[in-house]
């Protein structure tokens, strides 16, 4: 009868887990690929970097403080690498 009233009360408690080789075949079938080591490529904006005058920076985002505020994202020229942070 509880199981009735309660059905999903034993699938909290058991532990799943699986191997790269699993995750790999169902990969596979769904036709994902794996992602593949290389250089990272950064996003890239146009501005001008105020110690070399390049018009070409990169930039990533982060969340630095709680979820309530804004990313802080940070800009690095790609010709001198000068950074800048913005909040």
């Amino acid at each position: 009868m509880s199981s009735l009233i309660f059905p999903m009360l034993w699938i909290t408690h058991l532990k799943i887990s699986w191997s790269s080789t699993i995750s790999q075949d169902i990969r596979r079938e769904l036709g994902m690929s794996t992602f593949e080591e290389g250089e990272l490529k950064l996003a890239t904006i146009t501005r001008k970097c105020e110690k070399c005058d390049n018009d070409e920076f990169e930039y990533t985002r982060k969340q630095m403080r709680s979820a309530d505020e804004g990313q802080t994202t940070f800009l690095t020229c790609t010709k001198c690498r000068d950074t800048i942070t913005e909040n």
